[in-house]
């Protein structure tokens, strides 16, 4: 049944703002709000965001509040062909000046006290990294959120692997300067899968998906321009990098925060937590979830967590306040407490290899492959059968909104012949896993595009399986000889004692990544596809294993 393809309206814009319509170079109009705190000139926090300054999903006039009562202006603004602002919708590629001329006008206000501070989630952080690049003196200070600046490769594709439900669902916020209601939950059955946006829109089109979908890394980009410009080598300014080991880009986004620091001598401080992308809490089992975007009462309950590590980094960074600055890297370990350090990952963190084993035994409704520290001594070799009309299903109801509720059980697609999985004996003791996890895998296919997904899986004791991490991988011309070797993403969880590690590895994910459907034709055209024999292998000279981060004798606190 297809969403209706009209728009929401845009939200009343709020009556404690000043509105403004402030020019770019080129004459374009940006609607621009200001919120004044009692006492002016004020130091500034400025925020570009393509989701209505003014819309429930923003919440900018609470955030306003919250900060005006703590001494700042906010300064919210609509970016170019969105909301009330004029110009054409088209993501990422006018960030750089906009950014640039925006500061430029709050810095010339009367109410500007000094340098400007810019704090964003997703992609209001990616206008903050932008606007960074841009080099504008007035940029004082930067809290990013949720976002990767290697676009093409963290955001859109990951190792080869199109991110379809995340990409498609956010298409459709960049049909023009509109929020569409798109719904969950979603239908992903549409075929041609190139066609998604229009069976849930009809008569709506979007030339954003067209772009993405069509450009693989390697393949010429319709702003590769502007996306060279944006990247962790234009930080000069002090930074604090806010994730969630739920968050879809934290693996890009960590790697920008290794290399800012490399980059600058400003700080650059890392706090990730227990979350995904919509900043929704780990939840335990059992326990009742209530989705604090819903009602004024839960945002203005959620504030304090939201802004208030922002606040501290921004009185100490950019007022220069006397404060005790904290420990460059603070994490949330799942499961566990907090740490705090000054690498990530923890110089005290071993890779652990755990072999697969028992191949022969880890598909069909009694899976029983092995995860093991010994090494097989012998050729052991599995294979199973991936049909593109039967794709196995990811279980996420709603794109970047993986913790809402809670994460569901893998046993649903673990007792599926086209799962293989691997299971590793009970830990006795807690096992803290912090760091990277790395995948090296010995499969075939006799195809022309081949795909390998992996889950990193907590067994609870009942045999509940909670998935810790997960990743594809896709490959144009594998050669036959060659492992498939990539990363999942980094991880910071305590596995408690009696609990098991277990590795899935399929064939496809979906909708989380894009299907190989047709190996040998044009998988985003196909309506179905061949079947495709795949095997897994391991010998004395070819490995198929894992590696998981292991820190001993960690110091933990409880906030």
């Amino acid at each position: 049944m297809p969403w209706n393809p009209d728009p929401l309206p845009l939200a009343d814009p709020d009556p404690r703002a000043q509105q403004f319509l402030v020019e770019m170079r080129d004459s374009t109009p940006l609607a621009t709000d200001v919120y004044l705190p009692d006492n002016v000139p004020a130091p500034v926090v400025l925020i570009r965001t393509c989701y209505d300054k003014s819309s429930w999903l923003t919440f900018l006039p609470l955030v306003a509040e919250y900060l005006n009562e703590r001494g700042y202006a906010l300064v919210a603004q609509d970016v170019r062909g969105k909301g009330r602002s004029g110009g054409v919708s088209e993501p990422f590629t006018h960030e750089i000046d906009d950014g640039y001329d925006t500061l430029e006008w709050v810095a010339a206000q009367t109410w500007c006290k000094g340098r400007v501070a810019m704090f964003g989630d997703s992609y209001f952080a990616f206008t903050a990294w932008a606007a960074m690049a841009s080099g504008h003196p007035a940029l004082g200070a930067v809290i990013s959120r949720g976002i990767a600046t290697d676009i093409q490769r963290e955001v859109i594709y990951r190792d080869g692997t199109f991110l379809y439900a995340t990409n498609s669902f956010w298409a459709t916020f960049w049909l023009d300067r509109f929020v569409y209601d798109v719904s969950p939950p979603l239908d992903w059955d549409h075929r041609p899968m190139a066609e998604i946006i229009e069976s849930w829109l009809p008569g709506r089109h979007s030339v954003f998906f067209d772009h993405v979908r069509a450009a693989p890394p390697g393949a010429p980009y319709w702003n590769a321009d502007a996306f060279a410009k944006v990247n962790p080598q234009c930080v000069r300014v002090p930074m604090l990098h806010v994730g969630g080991w739920w968050e879809d880009f934290h693996r890009g986004q960590l790697r920008d925060w290794r290399a800012a620091c490399q980059a600058t001598n400003a700080p650059q401080y890392l706090l990730m937590d227990a979350t995904d992308h919509f900043d929704a809490q780990l939840q335990p089992d059992g326990t009742s979830y209530s989705d604090f975007r819903e009602t004024e009462e839960g945002l203005r309950e959620y504030l304090p967590r939201y802004l208030d590590p922002a606040i501290a980094f921004l009185d100490r960074e950019l007022l220069g306040k006397d404060l005790p600055a904290p420990a460059l890297v603070t994490v949330e370990i799942a499961e566990g407490g907090w740490w705090r350090g000054e690498t990530w990952p923890p110089q005290e963190m071993e890779m652990r290899r755990l072999y697969l084993a028992e191949l022969e035994g880890a598909t069909g409704p009694n899976a029983g492959g092995v995860l093991s520290g010994v090494k097989p001594l012998q050729e052991e070799r599995v294979e199973w059968v991936h049909d593109p009309q039967a794709l196995v299903p990811s279980l996420d109801e709603v794109p970047f909104r993986d913790l809402v509720g809670t994460l569901p059980d893998e046993v649903e697609v673990e007792s599926r012949p086209d799962v293989l999985s691997f299971t590793a004996v009970a830990t006795q003791d807690s096992l803290d896993l912090l760091g990277p996890v790395r995948i090296c895998l010995q499969v075939h296919a006799d195809v022309r595009e081949l795909q390998v997904v992996c889950k990193l899986i907590d067994v609870y004791p009942s045999g509940r399986a909670r998935r810790i991490a997960d990743g594809a991988c896709t490959i144009a011309t594998p050669a036959p000889a060659e492992p498939v070797e990539f990363e999942l993403a980094d991880i910071a969880y305590r596995l408690r004692p009696g609990h098991r590690l277990r590795l899935e590895v399929a064939a496809s994910c979906f909708p989380r990544y894009f299907p190989v459907i047709d190996s040998d034709g044009d998988s985003w055209m196909a309506l179905t596809g061949p079947k495709v024999l795949y095997s897994l292998s391991t010998d004395d000279i070819q490995d198929s294993y894992i590696e998981i981060p292991v820190v001993s004798g960690l110091s933990l606190t409880t906030s």
